[in-house]
């Protein structure tokens, strides 16, 4: 898992390198992506879809909001829901985040085979499944030292 986690950070310092002469911040890439192929998304679905917290969403499509890239307007029929919408700047983008994106997966992947690469997909399609039921879980966790608790 540490190699995983190695390489997730690896591919964040390529986006950084790759869009350091745009305006385009690295961690707007796997937005992008999403808000561009679901326009109307919900800010709350797209928290889900990214993996994080609300309130981290909130703050990432506020300064995407800033920077151009979206627009938020009120659920017509609920008015505590925001819908995500790609502006023309974010559709001009897009083709070079995408490219971007397809760059690095063709570089990691150059040394695989198409099976091997097909097995990885499956096995980590599985472990994501499973990762996003990790609150339904009991762990049976050693007890945390009493002389640290708060």
């Amino acid at each position: 898992m540490k190699d995983l986690t190695r390489l997730v950070r690896l591919s964040n310092q390529y986006k950084k390198y790759m869009t350091r002469d745009t305006d385009i911040k690295w961690n707007y890439c796997k937005f992008i992506m999403f808000i561009y192929n679901h326009a109307g998304v919900t800010q709350d679905e797209t928290a889900l879809a990214m993996g994080i917290d609300k309130s981290n969403a909130a703050r990432q499509l506020s300064s995407m909001e800033q920077d151009g890239y979206i627009e938020r307007r009120i659920k017509k029929d609920d008015k505590r829901s925001l819908e995500i919408y790609p502006t023309d700047k974010l559709k001009l983008v897009f083709p070079f985040v995408k490219n971007l994106l397809l760059c690095w997966d063709n570089y990691v992947q150059s040394d695989l085979t198409k099976e091997e690469i097909e097995s990885l997909n499956t096995i980590i399609s599985k472990m994501k499944k499973r990762a996003d039921c990790w609150q339904d879980h009991d762990f049976k966790l050693m007890p945390f030292p009493k002389e640290l608790k708060k």
